[in-house]
């Protein structure tokens, strides 16, 4: 590591450290305190906004800014308007995404652009990608909310831990760019490709025995079942997993493996964070740094403990590249009470996936009938002979790709089928012709950060291994 990198490093983690003591101040507000917070920091960034973006000022030519600005009150913002007016949203007109693209392009290691900016995109699986800038003030912001996180798990901010981080491979994925923060020297860090063959984090891991894994929750699961075959011989203290689906089946193996309850999180590029205390009620969304709205399709918010259609995120520290009341497509679910730890942030109870993951299949009357992908999940993941799985969606059939647990036999295949079978009768679906196939590896697709895609559509979906 270059001198100059590491003395970078060192700079961002003791501004985020500084952050990260006024945000656990925080933490023993109000709830009313918390909303005064909110309400100051959204009336700077509106004015921000209206006075340093292009975008915002037309957006907002019918805001009145002469009173206190209400996040119910401004139009709602989507991926396609952000990077369709990319160099009118930005608050710098310094920065244009041609030459963003071509640092993109180039980007090795932890550089900045411009000497200003890390540069972070979305993996893409909703379709289209986003790009986002953050100065080293936000960066620093979104790195105290990292620390924020470790210390609801119990492991304290100056601890010196050995941390293994599995995630994507490209330096403007956060998962890598986030691992690669905290490597400066006081924390050992190892930082593995989710896409490397399981043989390998294996034997990386047992080298390095870390006492600390961030990982998706499919592979935690895949290196506890390891642990459990004997081959994985490590005893980590926390484990938080986050970027997928967890079930109740995937934390029952983790925890009999390793002995700990996994701490799940929530976390999204343009710089949400939520993740769970000590208490595993929910996972607290940190209201501080992000406003978040539940919405119907219409927009409309939704009551706590009913499932959205969609979030619309308003990023309160992040003023190089404003989001206001943006658009994401995942559904979740507001708790309605509070966490009994006492903190003022709401809980999301559920988390149902991205509302453009549904499938449309054929009702028995002959209409569409919208199938969420969560329907497949729960039940395979409890299967104890699957290890993995992928559901493959052709235009006229549907095929299940199994990684088996040990032997496999046709009885096993007819099972899932008349199960599935059932399911989509109960949900008035008319059930295509069904095929149930076995391989020994399903591959990681690297363009989406190796997240584990569970149920994919057409040929793009047959990345698996025989």
């Amino acid at each position: 590591m270059e001198i100059s990198t590491r003395i970078g490093r060192i700079q961002d983690f003791i501004r985020s450290y500084q952050i990260w003591r006024d945000m656990n101040l925080r933490e023993g507000w109000t709830r009313e305190q918390l909303l005064e917070h909110q309400g100051r920091q959204l009336n700077s960034l509106v004015r921000h906004a209206v006075a340093k973006s292009p975008f915002y000022q037309e957006l907002y030519r019918s805001v009145d800014l002469s009173r206190p600005v209400r996040v119910e009150d401004l139009p709602v913002t989507t991926k396609k308007m952000v990077m369709e007016n990319f160099d009118r949203v930005v608050t710098s007109r310094k920065v244009d995404l041609a030459s963003v693209y071509s640092h993109i392009d180039h980007v090795k290691g932890d550089p900045l652009y411009s000497g200003r900016y890390r540069v972070l995109t979305t993996s893409g699986t909703s379709g289209l990608k986003c790009v986002f800038l953050y100065d080293k003030k936000t960066w620093s912001t979104l790195m105290a909310a990292v620390l924020r996180a470790g210390s609801f798990m119990g492991a304290r901010p100056l601890r010196p831990l050995r941390i293994t981080s599995i995630g994507g491979s490209s330096p403007v994925h956060l998962s890598y760019r986030r691992a690669g923060a905290m490597d400066f020297g006081f924390h050992k860090v190892q930082r593995l490709i989710v896409t490397m063959p399981v043989e390998k984090l294996v034997a990386e891991m047992n080298r390095f025995q870390p006492q600390y894994i961030h990982a998706y929750p499919s592979m935690a699961t895949l290196l506890a079942e390891e642990q459990l075959e004997g081959r994985l011989k490590i005893k980590p203290e926390f484990l938080l997993t986050g970027a997928e689906l967890v079930t109740d089946a995937m934390r029952r193996v983790i925890r009999q493996a390793w002995g700990i309850r996994p701490f799940e999180s929530y976390s999204a590029t343009e710089g949400m964070l939520a993740v769970e205390c000590d208490h595993h009620r929910g996972l607290h969304i940190f209201e501080d740094l992000v406003i978040v709205e539940v919405v119907d399709d219409e927009n409309r918010p939704v009551p706590d403990g009913t499932p959205g259609r969609k979030i619309l995120l308003t990023n309160l520290f992040q003023f190089s590249e404003p989001l206001i009341r943006y658009e994401i497509s995942d559904m979740i679910r507001i708790d309605s009470e509070p966490c009994s730890c006492g903190r003022p942030f709401r809980l999301i109870s559920a988390i149902f996936g991205r509302n453009d993951d549904v499938i449309y299949l054929e009702g028995l009357s002959g209409e569409p009938v919208p199938i969420h992908p969560m329907n497949f999940h729960f039940f395979l993941t409890t299967l104890t002979n699957v290890k993995e799985y992928r559901v493959v969606l052709g235009d006229e059939d549907i095929t299940v790709v199994i990684v088996p647990r040990g032997q496999w036999g046709e009885a096993d295949s007819e099972e899932i089928k008349q199960t599935i079978y059932k399911k989509l009768l109960d949900l008035k679906v008319k059930p295509p012709p069904l095929r149930i196939t076995t391989v020994d590896s399903i591959k990681r697709d690297d363009r989406f950060m190796g997240k584990m895609v569970v149920v994919a559509k057409g040929l793009a979906g047959r990345t698996f291994e025989s």
